[in-house]
């Protein structure tokens, strides 16, 4: 008899079931509403929220990928006199650029640092999105840099941007939008890396969404493609990030202070 070999379902929140994995982040952070991980799994960003203290923070996982490992690095980077209402963030693949947004001055910031190192970060560039929508949730940008993407959470919908120059946000022009009238507020709009999948985490709701596009980054194109309900034991999930390999995914939650681990299933 010939052994079969099935590969692992990858990039589906469907079905998916929660690993008994989670991260207690508080103390260092509070009111987390979304998280980044490293392309290797070794080390996790929290963006914090929280109106006197907002902030990014630095953890290391001592188990690549395993979140229930993490510990605090005991490293930070204070946003409160640029975004008190911190809640978007983004990282370059490479490590050395972070990008960050909320909803009270609506404006993506870009910091540059050494790769991976949140100590070394300064603030390098803008661009105020304010002219789209008052209330900006997140940031994503594409993998080649040359589009970034913001959902409002005034007018629910998701906002497209070319960047002239691939990973400068000052370079930014407006492009195009997509609403999403019935979504409610996001806190972690996600694209797949081929442009084919968005995710997104809806803290009133505790559902994460799958959208398919039959146009790679054509946002026009995207058709909701099912569900999962992180509740329990995510109740309020915000921001969604996915394991490298696609078969796992994690979300914070800004009202429990805890982070989770879920796997996807056939």
């Amino acid at each position: 008899m010939i052994a079969q070999f099935v590969n692992p379902p990858t990039y589906n929140v469907v079905g998916a079931s929660y690993d008994n994995k989670s991260y207690d982040y508080n103390p260092p952070n509070t009111n987390s509403f979304d998280l980044f991980f490293k392309p290797d799994g070794t080390k996790l960003y929290l963006i914090d929220g929280n109106n006197g203290s907002a902030k990014v923070t630095q953890h290391t996982l001592s188990t690549a990928w395993d979140i229930s490992s993490a510990s605090y690095d005991s490293v930070s980077l204070s946003l409160q006199a640029l975004e008190p209402n911190a809640s978007g963030m983004f990282i370059k693949p490479d490590g050395t650029e972070l990008y960050i947004t909320g909803q009270f001055n609506d404006v993506v910031r870009q910091f540059t640092m050494t790769a991976w190192d949140l100590s070394t970060a300064t603030l390098t560039a803008g661009f105020y999105v304010g002219t789209q929508d008052n209330s900006m949730g997140c940031v994503y940008i594409r993998p080649d840099g040359t589009k970034m993407y913001t959902y409002g959470n005034s007018g629910d919908t998701l906002y497209q941007y070319t960047l002239s120059t691939p990973w400068l946000v000052s370079s930014a022009t407006y492009n195009t939008s997509k609403a999403f009238p019935d979504a409610g507020a996001l806190y972690g709009v996600n694209f797949r890396d081929d442009g084919l999948a968005m995710y997104s985490s809806t803290s009133s709701t505790d559902l994460i969404t799958q959208y398919t596009l039959s146009s790679a980054w054509n946002i026009s194109t995207i058709v909701a493609a099912g569900t999962f309900n992180t509740n329990a034991p995510a109740n309020g999930p915000a921001g969604i990030r996915w394991k490298a390999d696609g078969t796992k995914f994690y979300t914070a939650t800004p009202g429990a202070d805890i982070a989770y681990q879920f796997s996807v299933t056939g």
